[in-house]
Formats: structure tokens, sequence, C-alpha cells
């Protein structure tokens, strides 16, 4: 039977919990703390019904799905695996109507921005949206995570004339959600046509049961934004992404902006640029100089990381696609799409929004292959490439697999001041190669499964 790893959570006994999804299949296992399966029960998904997010905690692992039973209804259920009874329940949470061929959460990335849960794990919170011919209209729904009740439901944005995508979304112990997105002033183009300055506005919602409060963050003129991620305090939010100062998309530097939560106004704001350590880790000495003035292209922020210092991590992995054409000779030809995971961008910033050092790994991957997560104030990342690492005659190191070269699993340990080292955990043979993107990270433990789809194994890492 062929499946999918869609979640990993460790309970507090250090058993694994497991979600897999086949076709028409949900799946859950049990491992033991040696890796032994103790054990596993499935249940029937509907035709077309597709995980959509993964929740885990207090020893539950709890997987969402959509479920579309017309062309214009989309229901979301809930699957509570209890790792402690080995129970398993499923929860209809909510109902909805949306226009025909529209989805019913856009903007999502790799890591899923629609959802979040509170620090204290009581409350938990979907934003969903629906682009309607004459408005764009977005709700959320928030959760009592213990009963699975619906505590509330409201709309914070709906609008006419301006479109407004998400970039992130949190919960606090308290059940007000913040949104962060922007709300673009003519059509959905990044830039004016005429100044070249930002078309879009940075928006702020304070979302409670009964009012919303919209705040604005104002941009200065060569200050472009693609993404934006919300970590909460006691009594503020930080908001951190990358910006240009040419076009979104773009890589010059970083921002930090730091939010009342109170009336969430902006207390401050920090622009950093790139240190020069970023490219020269990419290119040669004197293309590093060059490349410093222009801006990096195609990075995904991935990880925001914060250490018991108040230190923050930010990675970004480069993606894009190309298509190239094989020409079969008589026989025609066709198109070939290839998806490139490529070089990961590191920045470290301190307390007050500065950077104390930005790094680079180089590395070619047609898949998503790291993972990172910081453990006794190092950052460790997790990655799959060629048995060999290549190491240029200026020092650099590029971690990619050659034609017909087997590969390997790598750790990059970096320092608290970003000097780095790299450390084969094992090299990959048939059916055991493990992959980090989907692993997790809990109690000084990293659990990893094998790429096959028919022959299931766990890796689980301990640290010393």
């Amino acid at each position: 039977m062929t499946s999918v790893v869609e979640a990993v959570y460790t309970a507090s006994n250090d058993e694994v919990g497991v979600a897999r999804f086949s076709k028409k299949k949900l799946l859950f296992d049990i491992y033991n703390n040696e890796g032994a399966k103790t054990h596993n029960q499935f249940t029937i998904l509907e035709n077309k019904e597709y995980f959509i997010a993964k929740l885990q905690h207090d020893d539950l692992l709890k997987i969402f799905t959509i479920y579309s039973p017309k062309k214009t209804e989309r229901i979301i259920n809930c699957y509570i695996l209890d790792l402690g009874n080995k129970s398993l329940k499923k929860i209809n949470l909510f109902k909805t109507v949306i226009e025909k061929r529209q989805g019913l959460f856009s903007g999502q990335n790799k890591r899923q921005t629609n959802w979040a849960i509170s620090p204290n794990k009581a409350f938990f919170v979907f934003a969903t949206d629906n682009i309607k011919k004459n408005s764009n209209s977005y709700k959320v729904h928030v959760f009592d995570s213990e009963s699975m009740d619906l505590v509330y439901e409201t709309t914070f944005f709906e609008n006419t004339e301006h479109f407004f995508s998400s970039y992130d979304i949190a919960i606090d112990n308290d059940a007000k959600v913040y949104s962060i997105g922007k709300e673009y002033k003519n059509g959905r183009r990044e830039t004016n046509y005429t100044d070249g300055n930002p078309n879009y506005e940075i928006i702020l919602n304070k979302i409670s049961k009964d009012n919303t409060i919209v705040e604005r963050i104002k941009l200065d003129e060569n200050q472009h934004i693609t993404d934006l991620k919300i970590i909460q305090k006691e009594n503020q939010l930080n908001l951190y992404s990358f910006y240009s100062e040419k076009i979104a998309g773009r890589i010059t530097g970083v921002n930090k902006f730091i939010v009342d939560k109170q009336d969430i106004s902006i207390i401050e704001s920090k622009k950093s640029k790139l240190p020069i350590e970023v490219f020269s880790d990419l290119y040669e000495k004197e293309k590093a100089e060059k490349k410093k003035e222009k801006e990096l292209r195609s990075y995904y922020l991935d990880y925001v990381l914060e250490d018991d210092k108040g230190n923050t991590i930010l990675m970004a992995e480069q993606f894009y696609i190309t298509e190239h054409y094989v020409n079969n000779g008589v026989n025609g030809g066709y198109w070939v799409t290839t998806s490139h995971y490529d070089d990961i961008l590191i920045v470290k910033l301190n307390n007050e929004g500065e950077i104390t050092w930005g790094r680079s790994i180089l590395k070619r991957a047609t898949r998503p292959s790291y993972n990172g997560f910081l453990l006794d104030k190092k950052l460790h990342v997790l990655l799959n490439t060629g048995k060999k690492l290549k190491i240029k005659e200026d020092g650099r190191v590029k971690a990619s697999k050659r034609f017909l070269e087997s590969t390997a699993l790598y750790n990059y340990i970096y320092e608290e001041n970003g000097d780095v080292s790299q450390e084969k955990i094992r090299e990959n043979a048939g059916k055991t190669t493990f992959v980090p993107f989907l692993g997790n990270y809990h109690n000084r433990k990293f659990i990893m499964f094998n790429k096959s789809r028919d022959e299931k194994k766990v890796m689980i890492l301990t640290a010393k």
C-alpha cells in the first residue's frame, strides 16, 4: 500500500505517532522509543477528501481534511488520535459554501499558514477565504482545542474593490486572532506602473468575537515585502520578513516590526541589509562583491526559530521551476518540467532585530530536502545530498548529487557565532533514504521516515 507521511508527533511517554495518507485511507501508526511499531489503525476517506493541516498537543495528533461533496460545498473534518489510550475519532468542524472553482484556502505555502494554535494550546483557528464575483471575503473560525467546540466565527475583511492576500495568522491565550497580509490598491500587481512603489499596504487585523481592529503598516518607498511571519510574545507581536528595494519576491535584507498586542500599534521597526557572508558562501570572492549590490531571488521563508535569549533565525530556500524540450526526432518531442529546491539562506537576528550573522548553504536538489531546528544554542540543518560534499578551491562547500552518485544524510551545524561544520550522519542505500523535510523535532529527538511508499521505516536521532 503506497502512502505519504503528513505528520509526526512525539508524545510525553516518547512514543511516536504518525499520520499517513494513501489514496483512500488515513492511517495512524504508533512506534516505541526504539522505533518498533506497536499500534496501527486506519479510517476510510471520502473520494474528494484531502489533507490540509496537522495539530499536535497534549498527546493528541489531530489531522484536518477538507471534503468537497459538491463544487460549491466544503466540509472541514478533524481526525484525532489519542496516543495515550490509542483511540481514534472523527469530528465535523464546519461546512461552508464557496463560489464555483474557487478554493477555501489561499496563500498556502509548504509550511501552511491558514491555521494556528494558542501558546497555552487552549484554542486554535482556521482562516478561510472566498473570492466572490463581487467581493473578497475572509473569515476566521475559532475552536476550543479540548472540546473541539466552535467558540466564534466572524468575517474580518470584505471588500468589493481591493484584493487581500494573507501572510500569516496567530491566536493568543484569550482567543484573540491576529492576521497579517497585504491589501492591493489596484488589481494584484506588486508595484505601481508609474513610480515603481509598492501597489499594496500591509494590513494587520486583531480579531475578536465582537469586533476587529485594523492597523496599516507603512512601508518605505524602497521597501517591498513578499511574506511576513508572526512570533507571539506576552505583550507584543514580532513580525519578520525579507524585503527588497526593487520588487517583492527579491531579497535585499531583513525586516522586524514590533507590535503592541493591545492596540496593534507599531512600536518599532528595524531594517538590515544582508551581510557579505551570505554571498561569499554562494559565489567566488569577486562575484560575491558584485552580487551583494544586487538582490537574491526566488527564496521562500520556511522557518522562524527563536532561542531562549530572544535571538531569531530566519531560514529560506530558493525555489523555482524550469522547462526544457526533449526532442525525440521523427517522433516529435515533449516538455519536461523540473522543480528546483536550491540554496538555503540563513540569517540570525539579535533581540533588537539587528543581523548578527548571515550564511548560505550552496546546494542543488529537485525536491524539498531539509529541516532546521535549534538544540543547545546551535542550529542544526539536516538534508540529503550526494555522498560526498564538493569542496571548491576557495573553500566553499557545495551540496549536490552528481550523475549516478549515491546519496547521504548530512547535518550542517551552526555555532552561536555563525561558524559552520558538516557532519555525515549516514550513507543512503535502496529504500533507506530518510526525508528530513517531513521530520519532527521534539524533546531533543528528531524523528523522520524513509521515502519508500510501501516499506515505511523510522529513524530517531537523539541528542548526545
